[in-house]
Formats: C-alpha cells, structure tokens, sequence
C-alpha cells in the first residue's frame, strides 16, 4: 500500500492492530522530490480486487514474490497471507 492513500491504509493497519499475534504491514512511499506528479497507482493492484484467498500460503507467497522490477510491471498491495491460531500466552 502507499502512504499518499490513507482510505487504502487505514483498513490494512486497523485488521493489523486486531489481529492476535505478529503482523508485519509494508507501505510504499514514493519520492514526491523526484516524482512529484508520477502515477504510481498504474503499477499497483489491490490483492482483493482480484479474488485473492488470503488464507492460502502458498498462494499468498506466489503474490508475494510476483512482483519484479524487471518483469512485472505492477506491485500486489493489501493483504497477503492471514491466520488465527492460538498465540503464545494462550498456550501455557
């Protein structure tokens, strides 16, 4: 996700604080010093608009390694890979 949408963060840092257990939340910001008036949105996509099943691991690592300056020409954004298990203090 980018720091320039906040409608775009804010559900992505509010399921991040819910979620038990460790959540690691990346944000891309993009140099306004360089590029000022560049579209960075034309090479990015939201992982739910395309169907994505966030519960599957293997599918979720795909995403996560889809991405390629060289090769692909738009970064996944939003939510991986998500599960509930039971945390560490819930164990003993």
């Amino acid at each position: 996700m980018d720091d320039m949408d906040f409608e775009q963060i804010r559900p992505i840092l509010e399921e991040a604080q819910k979620h038990k257990g460790f959540s690691f939340v990346e944000i891309i910001q993009p140099c306004i010093i360089f590029h000022p008036d560049a579209d960075y949105k034309k090479h990015t996509y939201m992982l739910d608009d395309k169907n994505h099943d966030k519960t599957n691991y293997k599918k979720a690592m795909e995403k996560a390694e889809e991405f390629d300056y060289n090769t692909v020409d738009k970064i996944p954004l939003g939510i991986f890979y998500q599960t509930n298990r039971d945390v560490f203090e819930e164990l003993i």
